[in-house]
């Protein structure tokens, strides 16, 4: 099958562009982007669609960034086709940017996308893409380690994003230039393999192919089975959820759900080291906090989890007092504590800042109790006497499956003979019991605290 075969095959199969779709080719300059701006000219009036070019000047190359710049403009113009062409010194942005400069050109190519999209009515951008550039995209992952979403290597279609030339080979784009006589400039640092594409496209893929010459297509294949097992399971994931949660997920699903997330709250995808840690932790209910990067962290308890925004050198939580008769509820920062028998929630209180489904009571018997009820903080050391046994109350904590991000905010209560009561863990045995005596105790907790 032909080049434009292939690219008119993908474009309907696809549907990358319909009758009145105002497409733009994000033109290098290059082999690849001038021959998908020929090959869309002339599927152009079949496909009805509106065509015009864009190219992005990194400045990174100097004269010959300048030069390819040129040589878009003119082939444009030779063509008649509407052109558009920015400038960005990124060699003066990347000092102190945080950021390779390849991800800061991809970072200022794809805002100035947005902005021409907007202003020009853009509703796709061809890129050039094709199933060479798809194999090593495949093989890196590989070599790295990736996922299945990542074995499903570059997408054919994303928002605005589009490739017509995904299916069809290096060697078939060069034969079509060849034959059109469709000219093109070349990128000095395409030869280097200082870079780890160029190293994969030069040296790896050439040995891969002495153990098999069809490897491209191979990876292709593997390419495009991926990405349809990765659909079919995103597909299932909603369902799956429904029905389980945490560690009771099939590993399969729990690692996509943890991505999922991930991408939901950081915007970013997970590397699979992290993708691991996190999903082993939660199916074997461990407590902990991961790291992250970008300065986010995620949460491991009991087997569930959740990503935040990581808390440096937290603050440790300290505070203490004295439960008086008169005392109806008081707030110790992300703690509120309700004393008697009427548990109406406090008007003075802000009901939207305490979580509800967070929340304990704890039931004293009154002739028990010696001296006045105190509160505060665990601290190292603390015990409690229950079901006659006197007991840790860090290993009660363990044990009564608290989370770790509760723990240091929960009240100790005690008198003058020692702890009383642990929220979540325990009472003492010498004041347990709900008799006519009792002495009625909610704790709540902001919820913002956890």
């Amino acid at each position: 099958m032909s080049l434009l075969n292939k690219t008119r095959e993908t474009i309907k199969r696809f549907g990358l562009a319909e009758n009145g779709t105002n497409v733009c080719v994000c033109l290098s300059g290059g082999a690849d982007s001038s021959v998908l701006l020929h090959a869309l000219l002339a599927l152009k009036e079949e496909l009805g669609i509106n065509l015009s070019a864009c190219h992005f000047n990194h400045g990174i190359r100097g004269e010959e960034a300048f030069r390819d710049q040129r040589f878009c403009e003119s082939l444009c113009s030779a063509l008649r086709i509407p052109f558009y062409t920015t400038f960005c010194d990124l060699p003066s942005l990347h000092p102190g940017s945080g950021q390779s400069m390849e991800e800061l050109a991809r970072e200022k190519r794809y805002a100035w996308f947005s902005q021409l999209a907007k202003k020009e009515k853009i509703h796709r951008f061809a890129l050039a893409h094709h199933a060479d550039d798809n194999a090593e995209t495949v093989l890196f992952r590989t070599v790295r380690g990736t996922t299945v979403s990542g074995l499903a290597g570059i997408p054919i279609e994303r928002e605005l994003y589009v490739r017509p030339l995904l299916n069809v080979s290096k060697a078939e784009i060069l034969g079509y230039a060849a034959e059109n006589n469709i000219p093109f400039v070349t990128d000095s640092t395409n030869d280097s393999t200082d870079y780890t594409r160029n190293y994969i496209r030069h040296t790896l893929m050439p040995a891969i192919k002495v153990l098999n010459p069809s490897a491209t297509d191979a990876f292709n294949r593997l390419s495009r089975y991926a990405a349809e097992d990765d659909a079919l399971l995103e597909g299932l994931l909603p369902a799956f959820c429904q029905k389980q949660a945490g560690n009771d997920l099939h590993p399969a699903i729990l690692r996509r759900t943890v991505a999922r997330n991930h991408q939901k709250v950081v915007g970013t995808g997970l590397c699979y080291q992290h993708l691991d840690t996190i999903t082993e932790a939660v199916l074997s209910r461990q407590n902990t906090r991961i790291t992250l990067p970008g300065g986010y962290e995620c949460i491991t308890e009991q087997g569930t989890f959740w990503f935040r925004k990581a808390i440096s050198a937290p603050q440790a939580v300290t505070y203490g007092g004295i439960l008086e008769q008169n005392t109806v509820a008081v707030q110790e920062g992300k703690v509120l504590i309700c004393c008697g028998g009427n548990h109406e929630f406090p008007d003075a209180f802000p009901k939207n800042k305490f979580v509800y489904n967070l929340s304990t009571e704890i039931i004293l018997s009154s002739k028990g109790i010696c001296g006045k009820i105190r509160y505060r903080t665990r601290l190292p050391g603390d015990r409690l006497n229950i079901r006659g046994v006197n007991r840790s109350i860090k290993k009660l904590m363990s044990e009564s499956k608290i989370p770790l991000s509760v723990r240091a905010l929960i009240p100790i209560f005690y008198d003058d003979l020692g702890v009383l009561a642990v929220p979540f863990a325990g009472v003492a045995d010498r004041v347990y019991g709900a008799g006519e005596d009792a002495f009625r105790i909610a704790i709540y907790f902001a919820e913002d605290g956890v």
